[in-house]
C-alpha cells in the first residue's frame, strides 16, 4: 500500500519525526511526502481551507498510483504497538465488503447520530457513522474518485475559502458519507495526534486528549 503524508514546508520537524514513527509500520519507499497548503495569513476558516485543499491533493496523488486503496496521514501522528497487525486484519476483512473508508483513529461524535461507532460482525472492527478528525485515513480507490469531484480543482484561495464557509473542512464534510455505513475503525486507536500547535486551530491543542477519552467512550 502507498502511504501519502500531509506536510508544510515550514514544518520539516515535524516531517523528520513522522519518517521515524512510520518506520514503525512501514518502509519508507512507500511514503511520499504531501506539501501542505499554505494561503497565507487569516481566521480558521482560511487555514481550514487550506487543509481541505492540502488533502484534495494528497487523495489526487492516491489516485494516480492505480492502488485499489491508500492511506493519507497529517504530520502529526503517531502510532501503537499493535497498528501494523490490527490494520492489515482490518483490510482483510473489508476486502470482502463494499466499504468506503478506513479510519486508523477518529473522534466519535453525536451530532447526526446517538451511536456514532456501532458493532460489526467482528470484534476488532467498528463502523464510524459520524465522527470527525482526518489525521489518518484508509481510502479506497473508487469511493475516493467519486468524492473528490466535490471539491474545487483549483488552488486559488478564494474558491478555497468559499467551499469552506459551506462545508466548514474536510473531515466534517466526510460525515455525509459516514452514514452510509461503510466507513470503519479498528477496536482499538491505531493513529493518534500529538498534543501541541495546531496549524489550523492556531493555538494550542489537546488532541490526543480529546481523540484518546472520546474513543474510549464510544467503542
Amino acid at each position: 500500500m502507498k502511504y501519502y503524508v500531509i506536510n508544510l514546508e515550514k514544518r520539516k520537524t515535524r516531517w523528520e519525526k513522522f519518517k521515524e514513527q512510520f518506520s514503525l509500520i512501514g518502509e519508507e519507499r512507500d511514503l511520499t511526502r504531501v506539501n501542505g497548503v499554505d494561503f497565507g495569513g487569516g481566521d480558521v476558516s482560511v487555514t481550514r481551507a487550506a487543509c481541505s485543499a492540502a488533502h484534495y491533493n494528497a487523495i489526487s496523488l492516491g489516485l494516480e498510483s492505480g492502488e485499489q486503496f491508500f492511506t493519507i496521514f497529517e504530520d502529526d501522528v503517531f502510532f501503537y504497538d499493535h497498528t501494523s497487525s490490527l490494520i492489515s486484519q482490518c483490510l482483510d476483512y473489508l476486502n470482502k465488503k463494499d466499504w468506503h473508508l478506513l479510519y486508523w483513529g477518529c473522534v466519535p461524535r453525536e451530532e447526526t447520530i446517538d451511536t456514532p461507532l456501532i458493532k460489526t460482525d467482528e470484534d476488532f472492527i467498528l463502523k464510524v457513522m459520524c465522527a470527525g478528525t482526518a489525521h489518518a485515513i484508509t481510502y479506497k480507490r473508487s469511493f475516493a474518485a467519486e468524492y473528490i469531484k466535490n471539491f474545487p480543482k483549483n488552488l486559488n484561495r478564494e474558491t478555497w475559502a468559499r467551499w469552506a464557509d459551506e462545508n466548514t473542512c474536510h473531515d466534517v464534510f466526510l460525515r455525509r458519507y459516514q452514514k452510509e455505513g461503510k466507513s470503519y475503525i479498528p477496536h482499538k486507536l491505531c493513529a493518534c495526534q500529538y498534543n501541541g500547535y495546531s496549524d489550523i486551530d492556531q493555538f494550542q491543542s489537546d488532541r490526543q486528549d480529546v481523540i484518546e477519552s472520546q474513543f474510549k467512550r464510544y467503542k
